[in-house]
């Protein structure tokens, strides 16, 4: 009688009687989800990890309700407040090639690279980075205690080494002295890489790269606060292999970066 009044099936009743837990059940995983992730994972990514990790389809509003009721909050990044720099004359100047699309049908089709600075204790940091906009991976990346040329040297030789010399591929960077320097210009000749660079003063040309070290600070700097210069590049090296392996994203379909590029040849395989 109550079955026809609430408008449930019988079957269904019976099955919600046998899983009377459930709902403690995706409270549980989700509690245990957002502290291996140290409170990184948002609604998206616990609803990501809940589907690909678990294979329980759980809809994000639902999710937002148990960490409501849990109070757990994702750590939130804070939003960069872009200055426009006057930019320093002399150095080479390369054409916008790329004009905020970020899309790349194939890989090693387009590249952005860029460096951050962090400081550790009274050591301030340098982290160079090359990434591929058809997976968003970070192909290749330097850490040092110098901004200077050899820093973006050794970033651009560890990308074009690991994957040989791929013509026509566009690299493009923000107007920093390194990249305006003869000798970017000579490697860009040696690997056969097409220079691209952002218009002066225009940081959202350069969004891809700009997001990867929001993600890094919001995620591995500011969470754990690096004590020591060795300390941050452990924790440099331990974050990269995470963003690369195992940070769903929902633009890649839900997988990983390597998860997508392994799937794209999968797929063009088959």
């Amino acid at each position: 009688m109550l079955c026809d009044a609430l408008d449930v099936s019988r079957s269904g009743y019976y099955d919600y009687q046998k899983r009377p837990n459930k709902d403690k059940d995706i409270e549980e995983l989700i509690s245990y989800i957002y502290d291996q992730y140290e409170g990184v994972l948002g609604v998206r990514g616990i609803e990501m990890r809940l589907r690909e990790d678990y294979c329980w389809k759980v809809n994000h509003k639902k999710v937002h309700r148990v960490m409501k009721k849990l109070e757990l909050k994702a750590i939130i990044r804070k939003k960069r407040r872009y200055k426009n720099h006057r930019q320093k004359s002399g150095g080479m100047k390369y054409e916008n090639l790329l004009k905020q699309d970020f899309y790349a049908e194939n890989p090693m089709e387009k590249l952005v690279t860029d460096v951050t600075e962090f400081k550790v204790n009274h050591t301030t940091l340098y982290l160079s980075s090359i990434l591929d906009l058809f997976n968003n991976e970070i192909i290749s990346y330097q850490l040092s205690q110098e901004n200077d040329i050899k820093l973006v040297e050794d970033t651009i030789h560890g990308a074009f080494k690991r994957i040989g010399t791929v013509h026509g591929a566009i690299l493009h960077s923000d107007q920093g002295m390194q990249y305006r320097s003869n000798k970017y210009y000579e490697l860009s000749k040696e690997y056969n890489f097409t220079p691209s660079m952002s218009r002066k003063g225009t940081c959202l040309d350069n969004a891809s790269a700009e997001g990867f070290f929001s993600h890094f600070k919001a995620e591995a700097f500011h969470l754990f606060s690096f004590k020591t210069v060795k300390q941050a590049y452990k924790s440099v090296d331990e974050y990269i292999k995470y963003y690369n392996n195992q940070r769903y994203q929902k633009r890649l379909k839900s997988m990983s970066p390597a998860q997508y590029f392994n799937h794209y040849f999968n797929t063009a395989v088959a």
